[in-house]
C-alpha cells in the first residue's frame, strides 16, 4: 500500500504515538529507533524484521523481546498507519521515540 490516505490532524498522530509507547512497555528509545532506521518507511518490512528478530536465539533475551513487543504493537496498529501518508507516519515514529525518552526520563513504565 503506498501510504496515502486519510490525513490526521497533530492530536491524532500524537495519540496514536503515545498508545503505541504505552504499549511497548520494555521496548528502550534506542531499540525503538534502530527499528525505525532499519524499517526505513516501511510498515511491512519492519514488522517482518521485528518478528524475524523476536525468534533469533543469539539475540540476548531484552533486545529479542523488544522486537517481539514491536511486532506485537505494530501489527494492531498496521492498518491504520499504512493508510497514512508516509510523512504522517514518520512524525508518529517520532513521537513514539520522544515518549519512550519521557518514560526513561522518569524511571518508570508509566507514561
Amino acid at each position: 500500500m503506498s501510504g496515502r490516505g486519510v490525513l490526521m490532524n497533530v492530536r491524532e498522530r500524537v495519540k496514536i504515538a503515545e498508545n503505541i509507547a504505552k504499549e511497548l512497555v520494555e521496548v528502550t528509545r534506542n531499540e525503538w529507533l534502530r527499528w525505525v532506521q532499519v524499517t526505513q518507511g516501511d510498515l511491512d518490512k519492519g514488522i517482518r524484521w521485528a518478528e524475524r528478530l523476536s525468534n533469533d536465539i543469539t539475540l540476548r533475551p531484552t533486545p529479542r523481546y523488544a522486537a517481539k513487543q514491536i511486532a506485537r504493537v505494530l501489527r494492531r496498529y498496521q492498518y491504520r498507519l499504512n493508510n497514512l501518508p508516509h510523512h504522517e507516519r514518520e512524525e508518529i515514529f517520532g513521537y513514539v521515540a520522544r515518549f519512550l525518552s519521557i518514560r526513561t526520563l522518569r524511571g518508570s513504565s508509566s507514561l
